[in-house]
């Protein structure tokens, strides 16, 4: 991580994020993918991501620093994958904010590329982008003894754990992935899934079009986003596209990534029972919501 002195102070960027909030009436929980960029002479020079609840934030900057600097490490892969870089991560007290500074990148996100002109041709074009980042991804090999979840240790956020809209982090951390089966296993009540054969792989579960940025001056497409991005068992990161498969990329990603291809449809299917139970039991922790205000 660098500490870009050209960047405004710490403060200055804190009360740019109040700003943000007040003008955006976020409060001080707002969601872990808000963001602004930071202007310097009617340029922006780096984009803010901010939260009130700095768990996921801060194990999606691990990620990310994590990858930029082994890409960096092995040069060949920019060929295939950009991250921007982590400037700078900040704590604030008052108001309780994590923020994480990273360069800013010039260029159009693949869904607005696509809402501008959308060709078999364009679309084709980008998917094959798309899959060679996360096939990079996926062939990095995990450090030693690392148990799933974010580069550097924590808790995973994935959709197994919860659904949109609602908490998506698991509720502990995983020493392995035997341990997180039988995590799962336990709750459904039968041994559903199988791990031992999964090599933990970096999954990137969230392949929204809007993740991906193709830089204006050309070259490989930038991942800019690592909050569902960690250590699993491939099955998790099928899972993930399977229940999303309205969406055309995240469908010719399941078909082709071939780290994806012949795994245990068992797991898949024991995957989504356990999703219900657990959010079952989420909410009944929680109990009712609250009752609406009485009309006037």
């Amino acid at each position: 991580m660098s500490n870009d002195s050209l960047l405004p102070t710490d403060d200055e960027i804190i009360d740019a994020a109040v700003q943000h909030a007040r003008e955006s009436q976020l409060g001080t929980t707002s969601h872990i993918g808000t963001g602004f960029p930071i202007f310097q002479h009617g340029q922006p020079v780096a984009w803010v991501k901010y939260t009130g609840d700095p768990r996921g934030l801060e194990y999606e900057a691990a990620t990310q620093e994590y990858v930029y600097e082994t890409l960096h490490q092995q040069p060949a892969l920019l060929e295939f994958i950009r991250v921007p870089e982590v400037k700078r991560i900040i704590q604030s007290d008052e108001p309780p904010y994590l923020l994480v500074v990273m360069e800013y990148v010039h260029g159009q996100t693949v869904r607005q590329c696509l809402e501008r002109e959308s060709t078999e041709e364009r679309r084709d074009r980008f998917w094959s982008q798309i899959f060679c980042a996360l096939s990079t991804l996926l062939n990095f090999q995990p450090p030693p003894n690392t148990p799933p979840g974010p580069a550097g240790g924590g808790r995973i956020s994935h959709l197994v754990f919860g659904q949109y809209g609602e908490p998506e982090l698991a509720p502990r951390e995983f020493d392995s992935a035997q341990d997180l089966e039988n995590f799962i296993n336990e709750t459904i009540g039968i041994h559903g899934v199988n791990f031992v054969s999964e090599d933990l792989k970096l999954c990137y579960c969230d392949p929204h079009q809007s993740n991906f940025i193709l830089p204006h001056e050309g070259g490989s497409i930038y991942v800019i986003d690592f909050e569902h991005c960690f250590w699993l068992p491939p099955s998790l990161m099928s899972w993930a596209l399977f229940v999303n498969w309205r969406d055309e990329i995240f469908n010719h990603l399941r078909e082709n990534l071939q780290e994806l291809q012949q795994l245990s449809a068992t797991n898949q299917t024991a995957l989504t029972q356990f999703n219900g139970q657990h959010l079952r039991r989420q909410r009944q922790r929680r109990g009712p919501p609250p009752a609406p205000p009485p009309r006037p």
